[in-house]
């Protein structure tokens, strides 16, 4: 590989054995891909019935964008183990940005246009969804990480499930997506979160602050805990009713996700808790599907949406997650974290993070109220 010194080292060359790429011959031709002439396209037509145009995409635009898929995936085999990270975040973007954009409609099942889609689009929605696991197959083959790499997104499943993840971007994991910071998998736009409680101002005197969105999931993962404290908190009290202040306390100050919170962590940094959701028809909103997508278990290849709601039918005295607020919005938490401030004491001198750290490992129940540890990760 042959390399130019700019800001950074950009690879421009990648040679190896029959393999020979000009980086940037082949990022003109994946980005133009989306301008390809024989590109399918809806168009609107005002006034007329019905007010929408359908153009199928032409046999030459199917076989350039094969042939950049070919390219693609010839890179993440021969040359992205051995590239630079920045090299490897711009192929990256080019499949999140430019290649993955071009195969949308009209091939993937628009709100609006439902029936709209080339008569191609399914097979060519499940080619490249082969397309995708093939390329994680791949990096897996020679090391990179068991975590899937490559995430297709904008492009419906071959099987309509009705659960729409929004914006998912290659190369990090499905938790990092939201908890990563600025949760860079969620792409909606402030303009189009709704904040029912209000929006909090926040004046750290020109400190830095970073945001993350905690999804509905891991609301679900913070409630089932809280459940499981507030059972603990319930024994106590059935063992020594004199203690019911134990059971009070707990509710007052137990964490609240459908109300606003603020406080302090341990090392020094204000934390402002807000609950939010994304306009529903906004681009890039994660919906939930409406009802069961298959309650009679006959699809031959069920996606994550139905596997999670067979193995649900059959989990013993578990309830599905409820949002205090209901379960009409995408229900999430925005948290804005300031970054500690050096000029300040920082954190409270009297608390050793330490203690903190390790103050779940030896907490075993008494044995009038079970005689064995609780086990707060079973």
């Amino acid at each position: 590989m042959v390399g130019t010194e700019k800001q950074f080292a950009t690879t421009t060359t990648y040679i190896k054995g029959d393999a020979n790429y000009d980086f940037l011959k082949c990022f003109r031709r994946i980005v133009l891909l989306k301008k390809h002439r024989g590109c399918g396209s809806i168009k609107i037509v005002p006034n007329a019935v019905p007010p929408w145009i359908l153009t199928e995409c032409t046999p030459a635009f199917l076989e350039e964008f094969w042939t950049c898929a070919a390219i693609i995936a010839d890179y993440f085999y021969t040359f992205f183990p051995h590239d630079s990270i920045h090299m490897q975040q711009m192929w990256l973007d080019l499949l999140d940005k430019h290649f993955f954009p071009a195969a949308r409609l009209p091939h993937n099942c628009s709100v609006r246009v439902a029936e709209l889609r080339c008569t191609h689009a399914q097979a060519f929605t499940e080619q490249l969804h082969e397309y995708s696991d093939f390329m994680n197959l791949l990096l897996r083959s020679v090391g990179i990480p068991a975590e899937p790499l490559v995430t297709l997104e904008g492009v419906m499943e071959p099987t309509v499930t009705g659960a729409d993840y929004g914006r998912f971007r290659s190369d990090i994991t499905a938790w990092e997506q939201f908890l990563m910071k600025d949760s860079p998998g969620f792409g909606v736009d402030d303009k189009d979160k709704v904040y029912p409680k209000g929006k909090i101002k926040i004046d750290d005197q020109g400190k830095t602050q970073t945001v993350v969105h905690v999804p509905r999931g891991a609301l679900a993962i913070v409630s089932t805990y809280i459940e499981r404290l507030r059972e603990i908190m319930e024994l106590i009290y059935e063992d020594d009713p004199k203690r019911r202040h134990v059971l009070r306390d707990f509710d007052n100050t137990a964490f609240d996700m459908s109300q606003q919170s603020i406080y302090t962590s341990l090392d020094g940094r204000k934390l402002v808790v807000e609950p939010m959701y994304p306009v529903p028809n906004s681009a890039n909103a994660p919906k939930q599907p409406r009802g069961p997508a298959d309650p009679g278990e006959l699809l031959r290849n069920p996606g994550l949406q139905q596997l999670d709601e067979s193995i649900g039918k059959y989990m013993i005295e578990k309830r599905p997650f409820i949002h205090p607020d209901g379960d009409d919005q995408f229900h999430m938490l925005t948290v804005t974290r300031s970054e500690r401030d050096t000029t300040t004491l920082g954190p409270d001198p009297d608390i050793d993070p330490e203690v903190f750290d390790k103050m779940f490992d030896d907490w075993d129940l008494p044995p009038e109220l079970g005689g064995e540890p609780y086990d707060l990760c079973s």
